[in-house]
């Protein structure tokens, strides 16, 4: 599975016109309207389950000079998890895929390419009760991009969420299998990504009807570098919420995982 992501050429989005890009988007809100807005943790045996975030961000602006590109433009988060056996809820394997591109749609100019996408499959077993469950997985993530561009790592981890009506806490910790940033031959790629992504993250969560608020932190205490994202969302349907997000630190896409970025976006979300 690296193999093939590494081998596909991310250009040929570029080159495939908006055909393949309006399929991206539509297929994200089929399958998004086809399911309804339940809790993350907990969608019974539905066959295909939204994992992550699954949001669309018409705008999206970055003030950091180091991002390529014009500082306007799409970004989108498309999150999708089977289970092979199990409830579907807990003591269930899950195969889960996510992908996260950042589409540069006001660059006229530039033939409105794609920026930058990652991908991120993962499989994983979830276990436990209704408030305090744990998930123990394999992930891999990538860009898609040959040399220098190219990013890409492996990591098992271990999660641990406290689940109630009103508030989530969930831990993430993680060991790093490999990555392909230390190669001689790239300057830019020497620094590893442990020093921007650390080794887990901590997310809270407050959940009400009409109000969600969500922030995820991860920090490298020997680098003294990390990251700090913020989604806030407003319920408008029963499948739709009116969201912003604020991301502020290293690693908000693999391409920019040692550039320090400050982005704001606003759009629809899809569940949370």
């Amino acid at each position: 599975m690296k193999r093939v992501l590494k081998e596909y050429n991310i250009e040929r989005c570029n080159q495939g016109g908006s055909g393949i890009k309006s399929a991206i988007l539509l297929l994200i809100f089929t399958v998004a309207i086809a399911q309804p807005a339940l809790a993350q943790e907990d969608q019974g045996l539905k066959f295909i389950q939204l994992h992550k975030f699954n949001y669309l961000h018409p705008y999206s602006y970055t003030t950091s000079d180091k991002d390529t590109g014009k500082r306007s433009e799409l970004k989108y988060q498309f999150s999708i998890r089977i289970p092979f056996f199990g409830d579907g809820s807990r003591y269930t394997l899950f195969a889960a895929y996510t992908q996260k591109s950042l589409w540069q749609i006001y660059d006229k100019e530039g033939s409105r390419p794609f920026r930058e996408t990652n991908y991120n499959p993962e499989v994983f077993y979830r276990f436990g009760g209704a408030r305090v469950y744990s998930d123990i997985g394999y992930s891999h993530q990538s860009n898609g991009r040959e040399d220098p561009e190219s990013r890409s790592w492996d990591r098992v981890y271990a999660k641990i969420a406290w689940v109630s009506d009103l508030l989530n806490f969930d831990l993430n910790i993680w060991h790093i299998l490999v990555e392909d940033q230390g190669k001689a031959q790239f300057p830019e790629k020497t620094e590893p990504i442990k020093d921007f992504y650390g080794h887990g993250d901590f997310r809270i969560t407050l959940k009400m009807d009409w109000l969600f608020v969500s922030t995820l932190t991860r920090f490298n205490w020997s680098t003294n570098k990390g990251a700090w994202e913020t989604d806030i969302s407003f319920r408008l349907t029963e499948n739709f919420f009116l969201t912003f997000q604020h991301f502020l630190g290293y690693g908000d896409t693999l391409r920019d995982y040692n550039n320090y970025t400050n982005r704001y976006g606003i759009g629809i979300m899809l569940n949370r």
